[in-house]
């Protein structure tokens, strides 16, 4: 096997996400079990995500410093209602 064929030691799982394709969280709920509590984990994760892939945006030169805040307040607005 070469080297292209290692793998990590632990593979994230991967479901389908609000992006639109398949979104992989690399951990587990942890805390006091409640449903409120879950459902602003998995919105806390998915943030997280989006808040990379618009990161990755920006600093690829797909988008502006500007556009990028603006979309990162917006997902942030978004979280806080959660």
């Amino acid at each position: 096997m070469g080297r292209a064929d290692a793998r990590p030691a632990a593979v994230p799982q991967l479901q389908s996400g609000a992006l639109g394709g398949e979104v992989a969280y690399y951990r587990r709920f942890h805390g006091r079990f409640t449903p409120q509590n879950v459902v602003f984990d998995a919105n806390l994760q998915e943030f997280a995500i989006r808040v990379g892939y618009i990161c990755a945006r920006e600093n690829g030169g797909m988008l502006s410093p500007t556009a990028a805040f603006t979309q990162v307040q917006i997902l942030w607005e978004q979280l806080a209602l959660s």
